[in-house]
């Protein structure tokens, strides 16, 4: 149903309370529909914690700001912004484009996943050895069609951070 309103700039793509709850806290794939027919959309993670204590809701999805400075205004400006990472659990230390590639650092992680708009298959994955977090950093080359591209990074324990979009067309 919200996928064809007009005019949202943010959508909630981890819902960690939701997880634990049904099984329904992930909304990625409407992300990416969202992204693929040209809205302009960050998303964010969050844990939505009700403390009702059928199990611990708190504390599992988060954002992380960049921010020169840790005052109100600014953290709020930063957000709005999009320089920020969502979070259920891996950090993210850098992403950007440098020399036609994407490029991200991260703590230990077991798979990299370089999600481009345009063509559904237009990314790529990066897998760590099986069961085991050995991948730092990562890189993928753009072919020079790709509407946008984010990051994801996952942890051997399934546990995921997202980057928002970086816009590689002009409109």
């Amino acid at each position: 149903d919200f996928i064809n309103i007009p005019d949202i700039n943010m959508l909630e793509i981890f819902n960690y309370n939701t997880v634990n709850e049904c099984g329904t806290g992930y909304d990625v794939t409407y992300w990416d529909q969202m992204l693929r027919d040209g809205k302009r959309i960050n998303a964010f993670a969050s844990d939505d914690s009700h403390h009702e204590g059928f199990f611990n809701d708190s504390l599992g999805g988060w954002i992380s700001v960049k921010s020169e400075s840790l005052d109100h205004d600014s953290i709020i400006k930063n957000f709005l912004d999009g320089n920020y990472y969502s979070s259920a659990g891996p950090e993210i230390y850098d992403w950007g484009i440098e020399n036609g590639e994407v490029y991200i650092s991260c703590s230990k992680v077991n798979k990299i996943n370089f999600v481009a708009g345009n063509i559904i298959n237009d990314g790529t994955s990066i897998l760590g050895k099986k069961h085991e977090n050995t991948l730092t950093e990562g890189r993928f080359p753009l072919k020079g069609h790709e509407t946008y591209v984010r990051v994801e990074v996952t942890d051997k324990y399934g546990n995921t951070a997202w980057t928002n979009p970086i816009y590689l067309n002009k409109s």
